[in-house]
C-alpha cells in the first residue's frame, strides 16, 4: 500500500493528483479517519512527492472523507478587480496579481523584466493575469506541487531512475502508463523508459491501497 500521510499524521488509502505542464494541479483525496479537512493541506506520498494545496471542497461520509484539492491557497480561482498598471514590469504585474489572490511565487521565476507603460489588468480570475503575463514573455506556467506558482521556459531536465517500468503505451494518446518510482515524474521534464525518449507534458499520480501508478501525456504527442 502506498503511504499518503495527510498534515503529517492523518492516513489516507487513496489519492489521484493531475499535475499538468499549464495550470493548476488538483487532487482527489480519501482520509481514512472520517475527520473534517479544512484549509491548507500537505500531503507526503511515500516521503518523495509532497503536495501543498488547498481544500476546494469536500464532505465526510461512511466514517471517511473525500475530497478534492487545488494548489497552492487556492486563490487563483478567485476575482480580481480590473487593475491599471503604469511603468510596470510583467514582474509586477504578476506580482500584484498573486498578492491579491494570497498566492505564492516561486523563487526561480523566468526574466519578467520587460516594461511596459501601459497594462490593464482584466476584471477576471487571478489565474487569467498569471496566464497573460505568461503568454507575454513567452514561457509557461503553472502551480508547482509546492504550492508555489511558477512562470518560466520549460527546463526539460532528464529523470532517470533506474527502476521505472513501462506498463502500457497508448500510441493514439500519446499516454505512458509507468510503475516504479514514478513519483519524481514531474512536467517539464524529459522521460526514457522503454525505449522512447518523450516530453513529459501533464501527469497523472494515483495511488491506492494495492497500487502506485503513474500516467504521462507526452509532449511530442
Amino acid at each position: 500500500m502506498a503511504a499518503i500521510l495527510v498534515n503529517g499524521t492523518r492516513r489516507a488509502s487513496s489519492l489521484r493528483v493531475l499535475l499538468p505542464r499549464v495550470g493548476v494541479w488538483t487532487a482527489d483525496l480519501t482520509v481514512d479517519d472520517g475527520e473534517p479537512l479544512t484549509g491548507r493541506v500537505t500531503v507526503a506520498v511515500e516521503g518523495t512527492l509532497t503536495l501543498v494545496g488547498s481544500v476546494l471542497r469536500g464532505a465526510v461520509g461512511a466514517e471517511v472523507w473525500t475530497g478534492r484539492l487545488v494548489g497552492g491557497a487556492g486563490g487563483l480561482g478567485r476575482p480580481v478587480a480590473a487593475l491599471p498598471h503604469r511603468a510596470a514590469t510583467l514582474a509586477d504585474v504578476l506580482a500584484q496579481a498573486l498578492a491579491d489572490a494570497g498566492e505564492t511565487a516561486a523563487t526561480d521565476l523566468g526574466d519578467l523584466s520587460a516594461a511596459y507603460a501601459h497594462w490593464i489588468r482584466r476584471a477576471s480570475v487571478a489565474a487569467h493575469t498569471v496566464a497573460d503575463v505568461a503568454r507575454a514573455a513567452g514561457y509557461a506556467w503553472r502551480v508547482r506541487p509546492d504550492g508555489s506558482v511558477w512562470v518560466g521556459a520549460e527546463p526539460w531536465t532528464a529523470y532517470a531512475p533506474a527502476d521505472v517500468e513501462l506498463v502500457a503505451w497508448d500510441d493514439r494518446a500519446g499516454t505512458l502508463t509507468l510503475s516504479g518510482s514514478t513519483l519524481g515524474v514531474l512536467p517539464g521534464q524529459t522521460l526514457t523508459v522503454g525505449g522512447r525518449t518523450v516530453r513529459v507534458g501533464a501527469v497523472e499520480h494515483r495511488a491506492g491501497p494495492e497500487t502506485l501508478r503513474t500516467i504521462v501525456v507526452a509532449e511530442d504527442a
